[in-house]
């Protein structure tokens, strides 16, 4: 436990003080790599969750495997679009690579979500 909490540290300070860097040395503007970052920083912060508490309150795992991939999905997205470019539209993933992924996204956690209460 240890360990993953001084790696969620890091996560966390490099996300809240580490845009402004980023920005100046690879550009785009502090804001993007922010968004990149908080992105990175709910992956790691779902995944520790998951691996730490999912065990013992096994309906926590597909909230937990939901919130991760939501939260690298924002990064991952929002790195495709191009940081030095202005966001596409409210759903990256979609214009990225011209499917429904909100929607589809929304559909598949309705479904986990439904089959984890039986």
């Amino acid at each position: 436990m240890t360990r993953g909490a001084f790696f969620l540290f890091v996560v966390v300070l490099l996300t809240h003080y580490g845009y402004d860097a980023l920005s100046e040395t690879f550009g785009g503007t502090s804001a993007a790599w922010f968004y990149v970052l908080r992105g990175i920083e709910g992956l790691c912060a779902f995944s520790l969750l998951a691996a730490f508490l999912a065990p013992k309150f096994r309906p926590l795992l597909p909230l937990c495997a939901w919130g991760a991939m939501e939260e690298g999905l924002t990064s991952v997205c929002r790195l495709a679009v191009g940081i030095r470019n202005p966001p596409a539209s409210r759903a990256q993933c979609d214009a990225v690579t011209g499917l429904p992924l909100y929607d589809l996204t929304l559909f598949v956690v309705l479904v986990v979500l439904i089959r984890s209460l039986d």
